[in-house]
């Protein structure tokens, strides 16, 4: 699976299924993290292709008994107090995950194979995320994570437009015209 990191796919699934299980043990509305729970579902089925387009069928077991324990865990096992911590380490995790692409981009002065449409749906679903909790959720710390969330998308789209003409699809355009 080239150009798809499995430690990056194992990191979201971390931040995602912590942040499923603090808001499902909550009792907040679906409403407020229901995708959360389809993104969850969509990062075990990546690490499960990932695993196995990449020949370690044998792994795949494995991964999936572990994460079923984690997810026990995080819902019956541990207390209250510890799944909040451990929340809010969610941030920072998915926080670093947005700024090393923020960083990669303004580095690389391009934004390379990232798919627009995936990033505006990113910002608009966070955006929007942010006024369905300040109806439905008195919690600031799930208010804070998606204003972070918000502002680093934000960032990557004001990206695209600083570095709209480095991409590799308009470079290549380029490239046809010079040649007729």
């Amino acid at each position: 699976c080239k150009g798809v990191s499995l430690v990056s796919q194992l990191q979201e699934l971390t931040a995602y299924t912590i942040t499923l299980s603090y808001n499902y043990t909550k009792g907040y509305p679906f409403t407020t993290w229901g995708e959360v729970f389809f993104i969850t579902v969509q990062l075990v089925a990546i690490v499960t292709l990932m695993l196995h387009f990449n020949k370690n069928v044998v792994l795949i077991p494995i991964f999936l008994a572990v994460f079923a324990a984690a997810l026990y865990a995080l819902i019956f096992v541990i207390t209250e107090v510890q799944r909040d911590q451990l929340f809010t380490l969610t941030i920072p995790i998915l926080s670093l995950s947005r700024l090393i692409q923020i960083y990669s981009n303004w580095s690389q002065k391009s934004t390379g194979q990232l798919a627009f449409i995936t990033c505006m749906m990113n910002l608009i679903g966070a955006a929007t995320r942010i006024f369905v909790i300040l109806q439905e959720v008195d919690d600031q710390v799930v208010l804070l994570s998606y204003i972070v969330g918000t502002t680093l998308n934000f960032i990557i789209i004001v990206q695209f437009a600083l570095y709209w003409s480095s991409s590799p699809a308009v470079k290549a355009q380029e490239k046809k015209k010079k040649k007729m």
